[in-house]
């Protein structure tokens, strides 16, 4: 299922975003392939949290 969605508020400091569906959208093919940006090197870790954030850091270390 796929949905159109409106953003109506992004909370960094609390990691939330809140969307108003739209529309509900019929059944489509597969997605096409995602688009890379890094191409080169390697990635240690990746960090969700923003640096605004008074929560716990949430982040993936990859191997």
């Amino acid at each position: 299922m796929a949905v159109s969605v409106y953003i109506k508020s992004i909370l960094p400091q609390r990691m939330k975003v809140k969307l108003t569906v739209i529309d509900v959208l019929a059944p489509y093919d597969a997605p096409t392939p995602p688009r890379y940006f890094i191409t080169e090197g390697h990635i240690d870790e990746w960090v969700y949290t923003p640096a605004c954030c008074d929560k716990k850091i949430v982040k993936t270390i990859f191997g």
